[in-house]
């Protein structure tokens, strides 16, 4: 197994093909989707995007995209991170996105901010990243407080349509490197 990137509890390995399960039932928790828009609601819905997800990250050699978080005890599949350009200028790999979506189970034991922490370094050495931010909604405290805790502050609050041609209200944190 190639692995994207370690930290002391983690491991991240770009999505691939056989991770259908592994998003679904991430995606079919109600607690981890509140403050989400949800892109499928079926194994077969989750299965019909992963070509997308799989070529996404191939574009960029696997280096930028959605990555697997593998919990290094367990071995088990805990959630996804992302990070990627913006999807309004995807050739631009300055201005990266970071995100993350943990099962609940995992809420709560600082692996969100280990894994963004991670990316954020990642991002700077191996990109030279001059913008990194992330968005969330209003009401989502903790993820809110893992953006503070890896350095973005607040930019904008502002609507957007998500996926599903939702308008939903989102918060924007971001940091300029030099």
């Amino acid at each position: 197994m190639t692995w994207y990137l370690e930290t002391e509890r983690l491991k991240l390995r770009a999505i691939d093909s056989t991770d259908a399960r592994n998003l679904y039932e991430l995606n079919g928790d109600p607690r981890v989707m509140e403050f989400l828009s949800p892109e499928y609601d079926t194994l077969e819905g989750a299965e019909a995007i992963l070509p997308k997800v799989v070529a996404c990250n191939k574009r960029y050699g696997n280096q930028l995209g959605l990555f697997a978080a593998i919990e290094k005890g367990s071995e088990e599949f805990i959630g996804t991170f992302i990070l990627r350009p913006d999807r309004h200028a995807p050739d631009d790999t300055k201005n990266l996105e970071i995100g993350y979506r943990l099962k609940q189970r995992w809420w709560g034991r600082g692996l969100g901010t280990e894994g963004s922490l991670a990316l954020v370094e990642r991002a700077l050495a191996q990109f030279g990243a001059r913008r990194i931010y992330a968005n969330a909604m209003p009401g989502n405290r903790a993820s809110i407080r893992i953006m503070e805790k890896i350095g973005l502050g607040f930019e904008k609050a502002y609507t957007e349509n998500d996926d599903c041609g939702k308008t939903v209200e989102l918060v924007m944190y971001s940091r300029e490197y030099p």
